[in-house]
């Protein structure tokens, strides 16, 4: 077995994983009785279904099975012992994991936004910032402050935010129209009233200035500076 654990270090796999497909194998072996070189597909059934009732698995367990079984005879065929690997087109149903994410709750949501602001916007300290590049991280700070309110309390996928323009805010009803996609229909959201104080504040001096100082011709709300070639 010396020769696939070389094989297997080669994969880039770490020491416990190593260590653990050579465990499967050496099972495998304990129980077939037989030389590797002689397994067929219905050997490897055979054994997924001893594993299953006798040894009572799971079928993710079955499953770590299988890919060290995999991996062993495509180790045996590249060194050309045998044709074709008898795991090929094996699979063990019923072994999808559900992805679980952690999901914020409204008022750390909020509380993210407060902390954006206050440590990126109002208490920044832009002294570690080279000059020339100060003004460009001001704008970019103020921007994105207020990208990320539309994110908080709107609910707002980024791609939604790229495409609202200044057409789209309604200052007297303090709202903004959401165009509609293939996915989503046209909506009008209502502001809240800490994101209108900075959205003015984002309107009257910190939109123009990208506006002049880099030629932007455009009416999305939310500009980029232009790549730097």
């Amino acid at each position: 077995m010396n020769d696939f654990i070389k094989y297997l270090q080669k994969k880039g796999l770490t020491q416990s994983t190593q260590e653990a497909y050579l465990r499967n194998v050496n099972n495998f072996f304990d129980w077939y009785k037989c030389e590797a070189i002689a397994t067929e597909k219905k050997d490897i059934l055979k054994y997924l279904e001893y594993l299953k009732n006798n040894k009572k698995q799971q079928n993710i367990t079955r499953k770590n099975s299988l890919i060290a079984l995999h991996h062993y005879f495509e180790f045996l065929r590249e060194n050309q012992q045998i044709s074709a690997n008898p795991t090929n087109l094996l699979k063990i149903r019923g072994t999808k994991k559900k992805q679980l994410y952690n999901i914020f709750t409204a008022d750390e949501l909020t509380q993210l936004a407060d902390d954006y602001y206050n440590n990126f916007v109002k208490n920044f300290d832009e002294n570690h910032i080279p000059k020339n590049q100060r003004q460009n991280s001001h704008l970019t700070r103020n921007r994105n402050y207020l990208m990320l309110t539309f994110l908080v309390y709107q609910g707002l996928h980024t791609n939604e935010l790229q495409e609202i323009s200044i057409e789209d805010i309604d200052y007297l009803k303090a709202t903004v129209k959401i165009k509609g996609s293939k996915k989503t229909n046209e909506r009008k959201l209502i502001l809240r009233p800490e994101q209108i104080g900075f959205l003015m504040h984002y309107l009257q001096n910190i939109r123009p200035q990208f506006l002049e100082n880099y030629n932007i011709e455009n009416n999305n709300l939310f500009l980029s500076l232009p790549e730097v070639s």
